[in-house]
């Protein structure tokens, strides 16, 4: 299976982020954790290991902002007062 690129991962996170609404709305309490997780597991095994870090911090901010998880109001990998998480083209 080959590797993705920075770009392609975090362009896979967007969609995987774009379908948690659908998610939450199809899934009760018990299944919605383990749709999402099943999800992201097809993203992390496609992963650079440099992408691990960004990786799990998209997926938490994703899962705190859609109130499935406590949080604070950090802001997340890829927001746009963040340098670090921009997106790089290919």
């Amino acid at each position: 299976m080959d590797k993705l690129t920075h770009a392609q991962a975090a362009r896979a996170l967007d969609e995987l982020e774009e379908s948690l609404p659908r998610m939450i709305r199809e899934c009760d309490g018990a299944h919605l954790m383990d749709a999402f997780s099943g999800e992201a597991e097809i993203i992390e095994l496609r992963l650079d290991h440099d992408d691990r870090v960004f990786f799990r911090n998209r997926l938490q901010c994703m899962l705190r902002d859609a109130g499935l998880i406590p949080g604070d109001d950090e802001p997340c990998i890829g927001d746009s007062d963040d340098p670090q998480g921009q997106v790089p083209s290919e």
